[in-house]
């Protein structure tokens, strides 16, 4: 585990989260779409989620319906 990531997980969103917040600088900004209970899963998730909670800025947690994004037509990639 890289010495940038604070929670150990096989889950590639969490992962690309931590992966995100490591590479802002003092002050930086990010915006992240994650798909739906990543962050609100027990576990790493809720680790991860109050970690983000505690030492970032953050603006908001949007939890947006189910099917959103795939009835505008966006193709997923599997």
């Amino acid at each position: 585990m890289s010495s940038r990531f604070w929670v150990a997980t096989a889950n590639k969103q969490l992962n690309c989260v931590q992966r995100v917040v490591s590479l802002l600088k003092p002050g930086g900004r990010a915006a992240l779409v994650l798909p739906d209970n990543v962050l609100c899963e027990a576990g790493a998730g809720a680790a991860i989620r109050r970690r983000l909670l505690e030492t970032c800025n953050v603006h908001a947690l949007l939890r947006l319906p189910t099917g959103l994004f795939y009835a505008a037509g966006v193709s997923r990639r599997t």
